[in-house]
């Protein structure tokens, strides 16, 4: 089947994840703390065939009855493990890699919902799909695996999580639709707190993640979407830190800087390939509050790691510039970041230890 437009995929996407959400609130057509094998093989047969007919409003039915008995009280690891079973023995692995798109999307997100060892087989396999909407899926419900784990509602060994962290490491640095990516971002971002080392590791692996696209789009002329991406991450490591300060995992805050330096040296990249004087208003807006995300990110990090506190030095620079103020220029941006980035610059030494030609 031919893959639509992602932008119509990306939109669907988040139709489908919208529509799941009320399913707490239905009738769930199996009870959990009932059903019996053969009651549920039958039921998820049913609804998996319906799926694979491939008709929009079956699918789209049999999706919200096979999501539903995992938004009830009784939902337990067991029943997760039990209904698992009869889904991976209705082969809704096959469905979620079959070429009909449609259909791959629902068995896709199924998978992030029921938060077991076939989700994270299924996801996996979904990442590296052809098909960047369908990877767009995945990307989005690694996010919903990720946080049922961190409430303690998945059935998933801890073994099993360390594999999904290091495949989103492994999408970053692989992944060229920058929707998958911003997909990514917004997974690990939205890692609930329930779990501290779970949201902390979320953090650590969305700056590491961030850094490497940071690099990887200053060999393109990036657009607005791109600093969108990255401003997202920086902004939400910025609420991360201020959120535990006191208690900040040393790591997160150098991977938190780090991003945040590469943010900079990106941010002079677009500057560079795209003028201000060429942007629209809200475009310059995006640019000055990605620039200025980045230095407090780099000031509160370092001062963390430390003791060091530093003063603002490319927040008003860059706001003269991208406002077009007289005497204003990149070069000034370019010195003023530099003393994060450059030769003899903070990042390339202890506690952080870049390698310069990571900031070339």
């Amino acid at each position: 089947m031919r893959s639509r437009p992602l932008f119509q995929i990306v939109a669907a996407a988040l139709v489908l994840a919208a529509s799941a959400l009320p399913c707490a609130a239905l009738a769930a057509p199996i009870d959990p703390g009932t059903v019996s094998d053969a009651e549920m093989s039958s039921f998820v047969r049913d609804r998996l065939g319906s799926m694979g007919s491939g008709d929009p409003v079956a699918v789209r039915e049999a999706r919200i009855d096979l999501i539903a008995p995992l938004f009830t009280p009784e939902t337990d690891s067991a029943f997760r493990l039990q209904y698992s079973g009869a889904l991976q023995q209705g082969g809704l692995a096959k469905l979620a890699s079959g070429d009909d798109e449609l259909v791959a999307i629902n068995a896709v997100v199924i998978a992030g919902d029921l938060a077991t060892q076939l989700s994270v087989a299924i996801l996996d396999q979904a990442l590296s799909d052809d098909r960047p909407a369908v990877r767009y899926e995945a990307a989005r419900s690694m996010g919903l695996l990720l946080a049922a784990y961190a409430r303690g509602q998945a059935a998933i060994p801890a073994n099993q999580i360390e594999a999904v962290f290091e495949r989103i490491d492994a999408q970053f640095k692989r992944e060229t639709n920058e929707l998958v990516i911003d997909a990514l971002v917004a997974a690990l971002a939205a890692t609930p707190d329930d779990d501290p080392e779970i949201r902390a590791h979320s953090a650590r692996m969305m700056c590491g993640g961030v850094a490497v696209v940071a690099r990887q789009w200053r060999t393109i002329k990036p657009d607005e979407t791109h600093a969108l991406i990255i401003f997202r991450a920086i902004d939400s490591a910025y609420s991360d830190l201020l959120a535990v300060q006191g208690g900040v995992d040393k790591d997160f805050a150098r991977s938190a800087a780090i991003a945040s330096g590469q943010a900079l040296i990106f941010l002079i990249h677009w500057l560079d390939t795209t003028p201000p004087t060429s942007m629209t208003p809200a475009t310059r807006q995006l640019a000055i509050d990605l620039g200025a995300a980045a230095e407090r990110v780099l000031l509160l990090a370092h001062n963390t790691l430390t003791g060091d506190l530093q003063p603002e030095r490319v927040t008003r620079p860059l706001r003269e510039f991208a406002e077009g103020k007289p005497g204003a220029t990149l070069a000034t941006i370019r010195d003023a970041v530099e003393a994060w980035t450059g030769p003899s610059g903070r990042l390339l030494s202890a506690p952080y230890n870049v390698n310069a030609d990571d900031f070339d």
